[in-house]
């Protein structure tokens, strides 16, 4: 944990070597994720910085998914959340994951546990009992993840006819 409380004290560079490094145990990555986003969202970096951190953030999520520590429906709700704060901040750029509302859309559209046409066969839900366990689970999961992907497009003006879509439907998801 001390070493936790020393990388939360780095500037956003050290942080990014900081949290890069191969010997950080998965519950320090985690924790660092959780850092490192608060300051790329929270200390209103310039993008050059924010695009300096980038790489090392995504690489992070990554990590983690892939050491079965976050799941892709979290790590994908974590970029979108923090695509929605830094799209209205910075604008669309395609070179950075999360200031790129078409590649936030994309990995929104391949974590999703149902599509657009099973969700709207499900909504608006009147009977929780009638929808069944799994599908009020797997409802849940769609608005964590469209939520944020939606208010992101929204907040980076930029329109697409699947998001469109969702925008419609999501909202009568319980």
């Amino acid at each position: 944990m001390t070493q936790l409380v020393q990388i939360s004290d780095l500037p956003l560079a050290g942080f990014s070597a900081a949290i890069s490094r191969s010997d950080i145990s998965i519950g320090e990555l985690r924790a660092a994720i959780e850092l490192f986003t608060h300051k790329i969202a929270v200390e209103r970096y310039e993008k050059d910085v924010v695009e300096q951190g980038a790489p090392v953030w995504e690489a992070a999520i990554v990590r983690a998914r892939d050491d079965g520590d976050m799941s892709q429906i979290e790590s994908v709700e974590r970029i979108a959340h923090l695509a929605l704060v830094l799209l209205g901040r910075f604008g669309p750029d395609d070179r950075i994951l999360f200031l790129s509302p078409s590649r936030v859309a994309a990995m929104a559209f391949d974590a999703l546990p149902l599509t657009i046409d099973e969700v709207s066969s499900l909504v608006p839900v009147t009977n929780l009992a009638e929808v069944g366990f799994e599908n009020l689970r797997s409802l849940r999961d769609v608005k964590r993840i469209m939520a944020p992907t939606v208010k992101a497009f929204t907040a980076a003006g930029t329109q697409d006819d699947q998001i469109a879509r969702w925008s419609a439907v999501f909202p009568l998801v319980p």
